[in-house]
């Protein structure tokens, strides 16, 4: 291997711990409260492969929120780089006083392991692919380059510009701010490393992910969902892949909470959900969708009774939700001062104009067999599962029923956009519907994986007799 290479490799390397260490950093000033009301002490007994996801996801929201308070990538970096470091040093104290003989754990080592390979696995596609897709290049990773050249995410970035306005500047700005900083950090711009954004971004729901491992055929069918069946989606730059995939997280993550009472899930799954606004614009419905469904379990498990007496809520857990959505409320009022809007025109009268017109018009059949082209196998493959539940005679699994109805909303609220949005409907149809709906098919393969994985842990589905009369 020539020496260049290796250098270059090297240099690859120092980013990527650099980018982590910083954005741990970072996380760790409000995961550390979180979870143990301290920076340097420990009040859970909770493995670092729990605390790590929740702690990266929040080192982006709060390097976000500073850039967009700071607006120019030179002063909040500097800025984020301090508070970084005095986060990062009360996270050394805390890991060597309380983690560091549990990480030599075999299995937490294994675990980790599974999570550098699936990072390995990504690596390569993610990084050497060029920003050549129309959303990649024109939208998301140009938002970045704006940001780069003008050395700001205000107006000085050029938002306003009319020859930009094709490019849905009213989008999230978390990953192409991140991608902006990368390449400031480095001194230059190119077509593939801005995409270390989207790698950094992967590697929360991947850890989470691999802590669901064990040796089943249920996990094994959750990695053919999660992350393969994405795969293109998760590197060619588009968002939809991320955000399927932090759906699906925060789908299971609030069932390991429901069966095991850990309450790092719950604050790991509502922080995926509050993610999802960071994302794209869809992820305002998935996020809205997930809460209902989680609500609709309560309601369920609690035969319709609301005991608000009964729900106790720390108050430093409230303060923490708000700040960790204070960058999407800074970016909507941004955009608001701006004048920068929607091009779908939502809540508009010509918008619900264009309702009356295709609810009447055979518009809306387009639209569901359209998507019913995406989602039909998930759906089949769900009904089997549900068929399979009751050939048992098993009960109806509840645990499934977040993921159903967020999901089912999830599509009803697109169905809905597609029927008021301003655009030619077939080439709306045509261009995105493939893409949207990996989020529908990502929360209908969670309930299936539910329904297996609750099967392989009934007794009675599993007892030879129970086998025999199939």
């Amino acid at each position: 291997m020539p020496l260049s290479t290796v250098i270059n490799l090297l240099k690859f390397a120092a980013i990527m711990v650099v980018s982590l260490a910083y954005l741990y950093g970072l996380g760790w000033l409000l995961v550390g409260p979180l979870l143990n009301r301290s920076l340097i002490s420990k009040r859970n007994d909770l493995l670092l492969i729990q605390e790590s996801p929740l702690t990266l996801l929040a080192g982006f929201i709060i390097n976000f929120g500073i850039l967009l308070v700071l607006q120019t990538l030179k002063t909040s970096l500097i800025i984020s780089a301090v508070l970084s470091l005095i986060g990062l040093s009360c996270f050394v104290v805390y890991f060597f006083r309380y983690h560091f003989r549990k990480f030599k754990n075999p299995d937490s080592t294994n675990k980790w392991i599974g999570v550098v390979f699936f990072c390995l696995l990504m690596i390569g596609p993610i990084l050497t692919i060029a920003l050549d897709a129309w959303d990649t290049r024109s939208i998301w990773f140009f938002h970045s380059k704006m940001i780069y050249y003008a050395g700001s995410i205000g107006l000085a970035a050029g938002w306003q510009d009319p020859s930009v306005v094709f490019s849905q500047v009213d989008y999230p700005k978390l990953i192409p701010a991140l991608g902006a900083q990368v390449m400031y950090v480095l001194g230059f711009w190119n077509e593939y490393l801005p995409k270390l954004s989207l790698y950094l971004i992967f590697i929360p729901p991947i850890t989470w992910l691999v802590t669901f491992a064990r040796r089943s055929f249920s996990y094994i069918f959750l990695l053919i969902i999660l992350p393969f069946s994405l795969y293109p989606w998760l590197w060619n730059g588009y968002m939809d892949g991320l955000l399927a995939f932090y759906f699906c997280i925060a789908l299971l993550l609030f069932d390991r909470y429901i069966k095991s009472n850990e309450k790092v899930d719950l604050f790991s799954s509502i922080a995926c959900g509050i993610f999802l606004l960071y994302l794209k614009n869809e992820g305002i419905l998935a996020f809205l969708a997930l809460l209902v469904g989680f609500v609709v379990l309560y309601l369920i498990r609690n035969r319709f009774k609301v005991n608000l007496k009964a729900v106790k809520i720390p108050w430093h857990m409230v303060v923490i939700a708000i700040l960790a959505l204070i960058p999407f409320a800074l970016w909507w009022i941004d955009k608001g001062q701006w004048r920068i809007s929607n091009d779908l025109g939502l809540g508009q009268s010509s918008s619900f104009e264009r309702l009356t017109a295709r609810l009447s018009d055979g518009s809306l059949q387009m639209i569901l067999d359209k998507v019913m082209k995406y989602i039909n196998a998930s759906l089949n493959l769900l009904v089997v599962m549900l068929i399979s539940n009751f050939v048992f005679r098993r009960p109806f699994i509840k645990e499934t029923i977040p993921a159903i109805v967020a999901t089912g909303l999830y599509v009803l609220g697109m169905v809905v956009i597609y029927l008021v949005t301003p655009h030619d409907l077939v080439w709306h149809l045509n261009n995105s519907t493939v893409r949207v709906m990996e989020l529908a098919n990502g929360g209908i393969s969670v309930a299936c994986y539910l329904i297996l994985d609750a099967l392989e842990h009934d007794p009675v589905v599993m007892s030879p007799k129970a086998i025999r009369q199939l």
